[in-house]
């Protein structure tokens, strides 16, 4: 299980899919890239509903 190691090392992308691709867990992937959540929830998003917090360190 080599493809473990890759999630201290590579972006979280591209060490989930060699975590995958070495379980030959077939995965269908469209885009790299995050989806927002109106792409996701189409006519149900309200915009006044979504509350995004930023977080200062």
């Amino acid at each position: 299980m080599n493809s473990i190691i890759k999630f201290h090392t590579d972006s979280f992308i591209n060490a989930l899919k060699a975590f995958f691709e070495e379980l030959k867990v077939p995965v269908d992937y469209l885009a790299d890239e995050p989806a927002s959540p109106a792409d996701v929830l189409g006519d149900r998003f309200k915009a006044s509903d979504f509350v995004c917090q930023q977080r200062t360190h």
